[in-house]
């Protein structure tokens, strides 16, 4: 699937009609069955066009908006990579069992994402659990 038909499957209008867009690359990129540099590379076009409509507003001369599929992969891992003076910066959530990736009883692998506060809450709504649990939780997901 290209990156313009991904955009367009996620709502993503890649700026106005006069803009010219260009995305190259395709997935798979990253171990998925989810074109997930197409999306990220998608959703870094539409920045890209936003930014440069505010750059055409502010009366700046603005050109063609590029990104690729690689960029788009590199943005989903590029947290993992971060560095301070050369050590690697702690990941606010390290130790939240609401933000882990878990393996299911299938072998798949499924990521949840509970680092705010409203998603914690709808995890552990889901669970049945008391959001302030996290002993239990563990328990339930076979974490020590």
């Amino acid at each position: 699937m290209s990156v313009q038909r991904t955009a367009a499957a996620a709502s993503l209008a890649l700026g106005s009609a006069s803009r010219d867009v260009r995305v190259s690359g395709l997935d798979p990129i990253l171990p998925s069955r989810f074109q997930l540099g197409a999306i990220a590379s998608a959703a870094l076009a539409e920045l890209g066009c936003a930014a440069a409509e505010l750059a055409d507003q502010a009366g700046a001369s603005t050109g063609a908006v590029e990104t690729s599929a690689v960029e788009g992969a590199r943005l989903l891992v590029s947290f993992g990579l971060q560095r301070l003076d050369g050590v690697a910066l702690p990941r606010t959530n390290q130790s939240n069992p609401f933000v882990r990736s878990y393996q299911c009883s299938d072998d798949r692998w499924i990521y949840i994402h509970g680092g705010f506060e409203h998603l914690a809450q709808g995890l552990a709504d889901l669970l049945g659990i008391e959001i302030n649990s996290v002993n239990r939780f563990k328990a339930q997901m076979g974490l020590k």
